[in-house]
């Protein structure tokens, strides 16, 4: 009998890892098949930014590259007379910065910047290489290079020596261990996916151990400590003391609760002041103070409004509204209390704007505001975003959420990695005119994410980081499309030269609305829309395991 059952067992497993890799191929073209559209106009108060009549809709995402194009040059054959128009030349490159459903925002990489009516192709004329050390990637280069004739495909390069060509600038696809790595050197990340070994999803089970992969602990799926009856979009999670404190919020109100030995209680519940809406609430406890602020950024109908409240006991009193700031706070000493807030101001055109303002209370209780202390880079964004040293060079590294990718830039602003695609809960989002007074104005649509967590390993291993992916990995389609309400979690590691970026094969049967960690131990707040309790949230505690 067993003879029987065994060759059965391992073509299943064959066809599972040929459907893994048929899907990465299907989505991999996908994501860098050919798109055309044109050159729009855009606000008169943004010059920085190009815009064009593609979106989410179009398939485009964040990182796609767009070369700007001419007509093409008509020539008369001189045997027969005819006309014939040469193929066009790419006066412009552009990079997708921004994705809304039926247009994009790009900034200029190479060339002049467009005009309005120019046409722009998706990845049309790009010189490529693909590099494949370990040559298992031949068949995926020539199914590639067939299926994508409007990039120009260089050459092949295997071996241990394999590499582009000194100065190349141009797209670089990259196998190795098992993953694609895209890049349009020298300095644009534009994907990353996994080839070998990518299984479909299943449901998860309480005593299902993850192994997170090289350098990382084996994650067991977490378990429940507290249900709560509060369905949030944006949550935050603070130790305090013996307590954990939960605040919770939906769109029109917050919950604040605590949860201390085993047992859940709900501590106030109020309404958002002046009936805005909520987009994402933080804790906020200030230096050398025993005081606890809830900071919240909100939407009044037409721009963003921060706001701080204080809770004292059971009561929560207003401190300070009609902030122009989104508000985020950050835990810079490492003591688990986020004690430094950064607003910054609303940009209609780009969201997230600029200058970034540094809060703090004075002896008198007077909200006092000033230039960061910290030298944060250019495209820091308050919200979905971690300040730490990841990679251990004594410097902090800001690691964002945004754009369904997570990204870690060092100090001087440079990308040093970008994930994948398909990372973030889309809980919290918010869709505005870009040019109101118009009658006709684009719309503009941000996701407003929970931040990733840093997380000790157990028994002095190196530290990782944790962050919600979402869960709809198992079909081939763009992060954009994606609206998965179950989350899983991903992990990110620096060896020490390069980063190792794992997610677990378990779902969570919800989205995560926040994330603390506490002497390893992490902490989630699942907003648990498929729960069979029928309840509104979960709490869950999970520790990593013993390599």
């Amino acid at each position: 009998m067993h003879r029987k059952i065994l060759p059965v067992v391992i073509l299943i497993g064959f066809c599972q890892a040929a459907i893994a890799d048929g899907l990465a191929r299907d989505e991999i073209i996908h994501d860098f098949e050919a798109r055309q559209g044109v050159v729009i106009p855009g606000p008169d108060s943004n010059t920085r930014s190009t815009y064009i009549d593609l979106g989410t809709s179009q398939g485009v995402s964040v990182g796609d590259l767009f070369s700007v194009t001419d007509p093409g040059q008509t020539v008369t054959h001189p045997a027969t007379g005819e006309e014939m128009t040469l193929e066009s030349e790419a006066s412009a490159l552009l990079g997708i910065t921004r994705a809304n459903e039926n247009h994009s925002i790009a900034r200029v990489i190479k060339g002049a910047p467009p005009k309005t009516g120019e046409k722009v192709r998706r990845f049309w004329g790009l010189d490529a290489y693909f590099i494949d050390p370990q040559d298992q990637g031949r068949e995926l280069y020539s199914e590639l290079r067939s299926q994508l004739p409007h990039i120009y495909w260089l050459g092949y390069s295997s071996g241990d020596e394999a590499s582009a060509p000194d100065g190349f600038s141009g797209l670089v696809f990259r196998y190795t261990d098992s993953r694609l790595n895209v890049d349009h050197v020298p300095d644009w990340p534009i994907a990353s996916y996994k080839i070998q070994g990518s299984q479909n999803g299943f449901d998860p089970q309480p005593l299902v151990q993850a192994d997170m992969g090289q350098g990382l602990p084996p994650l067991p799926y977490p378990e429940r400590r507290a249900l709560l009856e509060t369905q949030p979009i944006s949550s935050d999670l603070i130790v305090n003391g013996p307590e954990l404190l939960i605040a919770a919020g939906t769109e029109d109100r917050i919950t604040v609760s605590s949860y201390q030995a085993e047992a859940i209680q709900q501590i106030v519940s109020f309404p958002i002041p002046h009936r805005n809406r909520l987009l994402s609430v933080r804790w906020w406890q200030p230096e050398g103070s025993s005081r606890l602020f809830l900071a919240l950024t909100t939407w009044d109908g037409e721009k963003v409004e921060g706001m701080l409240l204080r809770l004292d006991g059971d009561q929560v009193t207003e401190f300070r509204t009609n902030l122009p700031f989104m508000l985020g706070a950050f835990d810079l000493d490492g003591n688990r209390t986020a004690e430094t807030l950064i607003g910054q101001p609303f940009n209609r055109n780009d969201f997230y704007g600029q200058p970034l303002r540094e809060f703090s209370i004075s002896a008198d209780n007077a909200l006092q505001q000033n230039t960061p202390s910290l030298s944060l880079p250019a495209s820091f964004r308050v919200i979905g975003s971690l300040l730490t040293d990841l990679t251990g060079d004594g410097k902090f590294e800001s690691i964002s959420i945004s754009d369904s990718a997570l990204v870690v830039r060092n100090s001087s602003d440079n990308v040093i990695h970008r994930s994948e695609r398909n990372v973030g809960t889309e809980l919290s989002s918010l869709s505005y005119e870009l040019n109101p007074s118009q009658a006709f104005s684009p719309v503009a649509h941000v996701n407003i994410e929970p931040s990733p967590v840093l997380l000790n390993g157990p028994e002095n291993q190196k530290r990782f980081l944790i962050f919600p992916r979402n869960g709809r990995s198992d079909t081939p389609i763009s992060s954009v499309a994606s609206t998965s309400t179950t989350n899983r979690l991903g992990s990110l590691v620096f060896d020490g030269t390069r980063f190792i970026e794992s997610t677990v094969p378990y779902r969570l049967e919800g989205r995560i609305a926040a994330m603390a960690q506490e002497d390893g131990k992490l902490w989630i707040l699942l907003s648990a829309a498929n729960s069979d309790t029928g309840r509104g949230a979960e709490l869950l505690s999970l520790t990593p395991k013993t390599l």
